[in-house]
Order: C-alpha cells, then structure tokens, then sequence
C-alpha cells in the first residue's frame, strides 16, 4: 500500500489499511478523519494522529520507533489479537469536552490484544475499558486520567497489565473496577472516587533487587471493596476510603515483603551463625532487640543475618497503613514475616471509627521449621551444630470509636522454635485505643500457646513520645 501521498502537517478523510497490506508513514503529525488498521502500520519515528475514530482490528500490527500520540479522539478499539508496540511513549488525548473537563472519548482494548509501550503510557480519556484477556506491558510509567477506568469483566479470565515503574490515575471523581485482572507495578498511585477489587484480581507492587520497600498508595472519595480471594499486595501499603471492606478471603498483604536491608532489629552476626530479627518483641537470640514505636508503627520489620552477616535470613513484614471512617475486615490485613526464615513481623497501622468483622489481622513473626535439620540448602543453611532462632513479632496499633462488631483475631506473636524446644521469638505489640472515651489496652502475646499479658487503661500514650 503506498502510503507516501500522506504529507505530515495536512489533512486528509479515512485512512484505511486492509489486512494484509503495509502503510509506512513519515515521522510528523497528520489529520485523518477516522483511521482503520486491519493490516500494518509502520513509522520510524514519532508519530501523531488527530483523528476522532480509530479501530485497530483483529489482524492489526503497529510498530512506532518513536512516541506514537493519538490526539483530539472520540473513540479508540484495540480488537481481539491486535497488536501495539512503541518504542518510546503512547499517548492518548480526548476530545475536549468543557463540561467534563477531561477528554470526551473512550478507549476499548479487548480480548487478547497486545500493546507493548517501552516508555510511558499515557491516558487522558473519559472512559477506559481493558476487557478479558488484554496483555499490556510498559517499561516505564503509567498514567491515566479521566473518568471511568474499567480491567476485566466477571464472566471472563481477566488480563495482565505489567509495569516497569509507577502505575498512577487521577480520577478522583470517577469509578475504577479491577475485575479477575492482575497489574503488577513498582509503585502504585491510585485515586479514584470508587474502587471495586473483585474476580480474584491482583493488584502487586512487586519488588526490585536491592531496593527498599515498594509503595503502593490507594486514595478513593467514597469506598474501597475488595471482594472475595482478591489482593492487594506490596510493602509500604496506605490506602485512605471512607468505607473500606475487605470481603471473604479478600487480602491486605505486606507478608514478607519489609525492607531488603536486614534493618535495625536484625541482631549481631559476629556473635552467632546466624541472628533472627526482632521489631515489637526481641528474638531469641544474638541481640535481635525490639524497636520501634508501638503507639504509631511507621517502619517494615527486620530480617535475620546469616554467618558475618553475609546474607539475610527470611523476609519480614512490610507496613501497612489504613485511615477510614467505616472498616470491614472480613478477610486479612497480614504484615507477617516469612513462614519459614529468621524475620520478624511488621506493622499495622489503623484508625477508623466504626471497626467490625470477622477477619484477621497478624504481623507473626518467623518460625524454626520442625524440619529444618533436614534442609542443607538456602534458605536453611544449617549444619547439626547449628542454632536457629525465632523471631520476634511485629506490630499492631488501632484507634476506633465504635469496635462493638468487631469479633475477629489480632495476632502479633513471635515465631516458635519447633525442632529445638528453646524459646519463641519476643511478643509483638497489639496497642488499642478508644478515641472517644480514651480506654486503651496494651497486649503481648508471644505464641499461640500463651496467654497473652493484656493491660488496660492508663498505658501512657503521648503522640510527641518516642520509640516505645
């Protein structure tokens, strides 16, 4: 298909490309009426459309070397099997619509279609509908601004929305739906005026080698729903919602996602093969010592060390931080350190007002597996001399007005030495306190097996205070 009768900088009607044939177009930016691809569209450099339709058929293929911008569109479909790849950036930018303030167009990408976008992808759309089994991948940010913002469907497999860097929206007066859908992102930065987690969807701040914490912050105007077998999944989580609820095996989860760094708690390896880290109770060995502050917990646990502090042992709690008005914890809020390692839990931070469930709430230390004399290899690299130790808990702080529905489980507990008889990890800390009426209750529980110590009233609380 010859295509070099386009001139960059003029306009032009449809632009048409059947399947099977190739149009190659100049860097520059062109005018078409409507755009339709159903064969190949090429450019070797930046590129940019202003157009109001385009579809991208089934048998589309767009390959763009440069940044590749949709500009002034009403509406965009990517259909089943079509394929996008830029080079650099992709950009979509509505129609102006005054009484909405953002672009008036939507964005429809369907069923097994592809894009591939090695810089940003940027959105500036009323609505924007990724649907079934979509397959997305960006090596640098996200960003999506407008209205509705819609992944998957609930009578489909949801797709994959892979992110390189930060995934964020800006729709504060808008709907976000995750539905049987997973996006993984190093950080998250999403506001919206309602967020709808369901379909067993994945929302995954996933870690880098040699970096902190990832971040994932959620801010809605209205409500936060995390529906039955969904995650939200990172290392320093904040979500902020007037109604939050976390349903059925719904999961808030920081577990074994704390600091890569061993951290503060993480003992002395000189003294030991191997140390265990502590953070609201000690360990239980090598000077794994509690820090950290119990009224206000803003920090991940510690990992465990292995011989001269070569290697960290285990992985432990992350920190997860939520403010709301009305809290349902059905499912899990979890900042536990690895099930089977040397780390401690980490920190939950609440206040709300109205907190009610079911749920369980756990920022457990590490256990020593009943089995680990059997393991000569990571993450157990123990001899028959060896020691291994149990790590401290982690902790929990809540401030509520009303907690009257409230009859599900806090756990803090450090971890247990199965295979040596020797002692558990530390107690964690489980601070609460009524707002209204200023009644708080301290409790330490160090396993399962013990009664926990649980004061009441009177527990020193100054907001200026430091490490506890």
């Amino acid at each position: 298909m010859d295509c070099s009768v386009y001139v960059p900088g003029s306009s032009y009607g449809m632009l048409s490309i059947p399947d099977g044939e190739n149009c190659q177009l100049d860097s520059g930016a062109y005018s078409f009426s409507s755009l339709y691809v159903n064969g190949s569209l090429e450019s070797s450099s930046l590129l940019t459309i202003h157009v109001p339709l385009v579809l991208f058929g089934d048998s589309a293929s767009v390959t763009v070397s440069g940044t590749f911008t949709l500009h002034n569109v009403s509406n965009v479909v990517v259909a089943d099997s079509a394929s996008i790849f830029c080079a650099q950036d992709f950009i979509i930018n509505g129609a102006p619509a005054a009484a909405e303030g953002v672009g008036g167009s939507s964005l429809l990408v369907k069923d097994e279609a592809y894009i591939s976008v090695q810089g940003n992808f940027i959105l500036n759309v009323k609505q924007t509908r990724f649907r079934d089994m979509y397959n997305v991948d960006v090596s640098n940010h996200v960003e999506i601004r407008g209205a509705d913002l819609h992944f998957g469907r609930v009578s489909s497999a949801g797709g994959m929305f892979r992110v390189a860097r930060s995934f964020k929206t800006s729709l504060s007066n808008a709907f976000t739906a995750i539905v049987s859908s997973t996006i993984r992102a190093l950080s998250f930065d999403i506001s919206a005026r309602v967020v709808d987690l369901g379909g067993a969807s994945l929302l995954e701040a996933y870690q880098v080698p040699s970096s902190g914490m990832t971040t994932m912050i959620i801010k809605t105007m209205t409500s936060l729903a995390i529906a039955d077998k969904s995650r939200i999944k990172g290392g320093n989580i904040t979500i902020i919602a007037p109604e939050l609820s976390i349903l059925g095996a719904a999961t808030i989860d920081a577990n074994g996602l704390g600091p890569k760094t061993p951290g503060p708690g993480s003992g002395n390896a000189l003294l030991c093969e191997a140390t265990c880290g502590a953070y609201g109770g000690n360990s239980n060995g090598c000077e794994g010592l509690a820090y950290g502050n119990l009224y206000r917990p803003d920090m991940g646990g510690s990992s465990g060390v292995g011989v001269a502090g070569g290697h960290m042992m285990g992985r432990a709690g992350g920190l997860i931080t939520i403010q709301s008005v009305n809290l349902v914890v059905e499912g899990f809020i979890d900042a536990s350190g690895t099930e089977e390692g040397q780390a401690s839990g980490g920190a939950i931070y609440i206040r709300t007002q109205a907190w009610r469930g079911h749920g369980k709430i756990s920022t457990m230390g590490s256990s020593v597996p009943a089995h680990w004399k059997r393991k000569r290899n990571p993450p157990f690299p123990y001899d028959s001399s060896d020691m291994p130790c149990a790590a401290g808990g982690g902790r929990i702080a809540i401030y509520y007005t009303d907690n009257s529905c409230w009859g599900g489980m806090l756990k803090a507990y450090g971890g247990i030495n199965h295979p040596n008889g020797g002692s558990s990890g530390g107690a964690g800390t489980i601070y609460l306190e009524n707002t209204v009426t200023n009644l708080n209750q301290l409790i330490l529980s160090s396993s399962v097996d013990v009664t926990p110590f649980i004061f009441n009233k009177n527990i020193y609380n100054d907001d200026d205070d430091d490490d506890q």
